[in-house]
């Protein structure tokens, strides 16, 4: 009897050890998430804070006047050219692109490490500053390889560009087609997207 108690009180005992050292494990593992999670935060600030000191918030002001319109893709609406921007809308553009892209990389790498889920992170899945072309044309061209991202954040945004690019084609070749039924079938969204800000 005294054999087989204490043959019971050594198993116990070295489940509780196992259970210490799982705990410890865990533990372990949320405090370097949390270092890393620190650390890329305060990397963001940093470059959040350079971007936004650089940003002419006129300029950008009067890009958005000429390159955005709610009713996309319509033949009596024609939107200017990246090109036909001043330097200085083109740059506010860019810094402004920089700036809600450092954003989403944040949201990227919080859902990532499964510290927001999938529904407080949804606007990640269709970023829709890239419903305009001039900012999917800054991401080919500019800040794509402009080294601030990184590799996986890139594949991410790249997989929208090219959605919204597919948006485009059918709003071109169907200029009756409705924008947000387009988008919508095109995300593979459960409903129209509630998220360009129009109002009825």
């Amino acid at each position: 009897m005294l054999e087989d108690l204490a043959n019971i009180s050594e198993f116990v005992g070295a489940i509780v050890v196992l259970i210490s050292l799982v705990f410890i494990g865990y533990q372990l593992t949320q405090t370097r998430k949390q270092l890393r999670a620190d650390a890329l935060q305060q990397r963001i600030n940093t470059r959040l804070q350079t971007w936004n000191d650089q940003l002419d918030k006129a300029a950008y002001q009067s890009a958005l006047e000429k390159i955005f319109e709610f009713e996309l893709y319509r033949k009596d609406v024609k939107l200017y050219e990246l090109e036909q921007l001043t330097r200085a809308e083109q740059q506010a553009m860019f810094n402004a692109l920089a700036i809600e892209l450092v954003y989403f990389q944040n949201l990227y790498y919080q859902r990532a490490e499964g510290m927001i889920n999938h529904d407080q992170s949804l606007p990640l899945d269709y970023i829709r500053v890239f419903s305009m072309a001039p900012r999917r044309r800054q991401w080919k061209d500019q800040l794509r390889i402009s080294n601030h991202f990184p590799p996986e954040f890139i594949l991410h945004v790249d997989a929208i560009v090219k959605k919204y690019d597919e948006v485009e084609r059918r709003m071109e070749s169907d200029q009756d087609a409705d924008f947000d039924a387009v988008v919508q079938e095109v995300f593979e969204l459960p409903a129209p997207p509630n998220w360009l800000g129009k109002s009825d």
